[in-house]
């Protein structure tokens, strides 16, 4: 199923460009944190979930220069 070019045409995902975001994973239940893996950036964004989906915000980096996974 393809969403209709008039509900497409109206999200520009410009300002997420550069990121490249490769998994995210949800941290244990009762904890409120969401864990994006930034390839271009070589980090893993750490972001505070509010439970009102609205406001969540990257609340810090965590760099992986010179870690290689498998």
């Amino acid at each position: 199923m393809i969403a209709p070019s008039s509900v497409l045409n109206s999200f520009s995902l410009k300002q997420y460009t550069g990121a490249n975001t490769n998994s995210v994973t949800l941290q244990e239940p009762g904890e409120n944190y969401l864990y994006v893996t930034n390839g271009n950036l070589n980090n893993i964004a750490v972001v505070a979930l509010t439970g009102t989906n609205v406001g969540d915000q990257v609340t810090g980096l965590i760099p992986l220069d010179g870690i290689r996974t498998r």
